[in-house]
C-alpha cells in the first residue's frame, strides 16, 4: 500500500470520528509506528486490514 492510500484511510477514519490514536488502540498497534508508515511505506497488510475493519465497523 502506498503512503497516499494510508493517508486516505486515516482521513476516512477521522471523518467518522475515530482519531488515529484511537484506531491504533483498537488494532493494538503503536500509534508512533502508524505515523512512521504514513511517511515511509510500504505498509504491511497486517496493519491495513485491521484498520479497514475498524473503518467498516464505525
Amino acid at each position: 500500500m502506498e503512503k497516499s492510500e494510508l493517508n486516505e484511510l486515516k482521513e476516512q477514519l477521522e471523518a467518522k470520528g475515530i482519531t488515529w490514536a484511537e484506531a491504533a488502540e483498537k488494532i493494538k498497534f503503536d500509534v508512533s509506528l502508524l505515523n512512521l508508515y504514513l511517511v515511509s511505506p510500504p505498509v504491511p497488510i497486517s496493519v491495513i486490514n485491521p484498520l479497514k475493519k475498524v473503518l467498516e465497523a464505525a
